[in-house]
């Protein structure tokens, strides 16, 4: 099975599994917020087919590419959002049962102010009570505080820092995938056109629950 291969089987068998041990309720409204390609979107769609999805991207490029996947896999339950590129979350308060945040709240560390603290905020504002914050920390290793200073940052470290914004810490599952490199030619260019899918970094996915 090549990489194609096995991220599509990641898609529909993997991700989905993935999802279903969050146990979201039916009939949620879901956001995946910097969808980017959509391996996530599609399996969060798949896994909770009684539930509306947001797919969200400010690359008119990337949401295409979403929808050809929506198409191949007949999803009916995905709208796909046009984001301005601004780090507002276009929707009313308390709006959504979960937001996901899968590997962009590093931001570029070359910018003096983090994206993520404000990212937190809107996520708060559209999340409903009790709402699900989901964090996948991929190049989350050294980041820039309130300061703008870079520093070396631990789960922990992160977790502390999400909570300070009105989120409780809910729990950590294993299963989330760093799809970059694999859209990435700097990386296929490095490994010669043969990346295997234990190429791509691996790691959790962390929840918070939005204080009431």
């Amino acid at each position: 099975m090549n990489i194609h291969e096995r991220i599509e089987k990641w898609q529909v068998e993997d991700g989905v599994y993935l999802f279903h041990k969050m146990k979201l309720p039916d009939n949620s409204v879901l956001i995946d917020f910097g969808c980017g390609y959509g391996e996530y979107t599609i399996s969060l769609a798949l896994s909770n087919k009684n539930s509306t999805v947001y797919s969200v991207d400010k690359n008119k490029k990337m949401l295409e590419i979403v929808q050809n996947k929506i198409d191949t896999h007949s999803i009916t339950n995905v709208h796909l959002v046009k984001a301005d590129g601004s780090l507002l979350i276009d929707f009313p308060d308390c709006y959504s049962d979960m937001i996901l945040m899968y590997d962009f709240i590093h931001g570029n560390t070359q910018e003096k102010l983090p994206i993520r603290f404000e990212m937190f905020e809107e996520a708060r504002r559209v999340l409903k009570p009790d709402g699900i914050l989901s964090i996948a920390p991929f190049e989350c290793e050294y980041l820039r505080d309130l300061s703008g200073k870079r520093r070396k940052y631990s789960l922990g470290k992160l977790i502390s820092e999400v909570e300070n914004y009105g989120f409780r810490y809910s729990e950590s599952i294993d299963g989330a995938v760093h799809f970059d490199y694999y859209h990435s030619p700097y990386h296929w260019k490095k490994l010669n056109g043969e990346m295997p899918f234990d190429y791509l970094e691996v790691g959790p996915v962390i929840n918070f629950y939005k204080q009431k």
